[in-house]
């Protein structure tokens, strides 16, 4: 299901560093601070045509649901999880987490042109102590279906290198087709003010597994496929 996807994506991207952030301070001023400490993850878009979409980011410990539980069919994703995968919007994921245990912030982190292109960086600063060492961030490959990128619930310290791979959230069927695809590839082909597209609906693989990449099947094409990894996370 596409839901006016670049009107979400692009509201998110002007208007989500004033209104998260506020909260995001707001809530972390109540926590303890004991070896608290900033890191900067170095966001790298390496694929060839898959921009990405704003970043969910959070900050928790092992008290916190994960994000996904990957090659499960007992822990399929959340609907949360699955409007970020399939429409590019991390604002259910936001509204999930900001309340949850083991929690100390949640944000969506954005760029000030919108979708992170492939050949360009981001930089996510997040803050991390003792009680709450953990970070989890994700964002969709928004030429798919129901494609994402992630680091779910990681120790991180500076200095290390992630390279992620792209996962398959399974909550919709790779059919490749525009009416189903938020991104640039379909543009003016279908996937305009798409408030609820049957055609999108159901059929998925039921569990978060790796993305088997573009098959072209509908109507994309071997330009946006990928080969793992698709992202390059530095930490400083």
């Amino acid at each position: 299901m596409k839901t006016s996807v670049f009107t979400i994506l692009f509201t998110l991207f002007f208007s989500a560093n004033s209104i998260f952030a506020s909260r995001n301070r707001s809530s972390s001023s109540r926590k303890g601070r004991r070896g608290s400490k900033t890191l900067k993850l170095r966001v790298t878009n390496q694929s060839y045509r898959q921009p990405l979409s704003g970043f969910f980011v959070m900050v928790h410990n092992s008290y916190t649901t994960p994000l996904y539980v990957r090659g499960s069919r007992d822990v399929p994703a959340s609907q949360a999880l699955a409007e970020l995968a399939e429409n590019g919007n991390p604002q259910d994921l936001y509204e999930m987490y900001k309340d949850a245990t083991g929690v100390l912030s949640v944000d969506i982190h954005t760029t000030d042109v919108g979708p992170l292109g492939p050949g360009y960086s981001t930089t996510i600063e997040v803050e991390v102590n003792d009680d709450y060492p953990l970070v989890t961030i994700a964002s969709m490959a928004v030429n798919t279906n129901d494609c994402f990128v992630a680091i779910n619930g990681a120790n991180l310290n500076s200095g290390q290198v992630l390279d992620l791979v792209g996962l398959d959230a399974g909550t919709e069927e790779n059919n490749e087709l525009c009416e189903c695809i938020p991104g640039p590839a379909c543009a003016g082909m279908g996937n305009d003010e798409q408030a609820s597209n049957p055609v999108c609906a159901g059929n998925g693989e039921g569990f978060v597994h790796i993305h088997r990449g573009i098959q072209q099947n509908g109507n994309l094409t071997g330009l946006e496929d990928w080969r793992n990894p698709m992202v390059r996370v530095v930490v400083d």
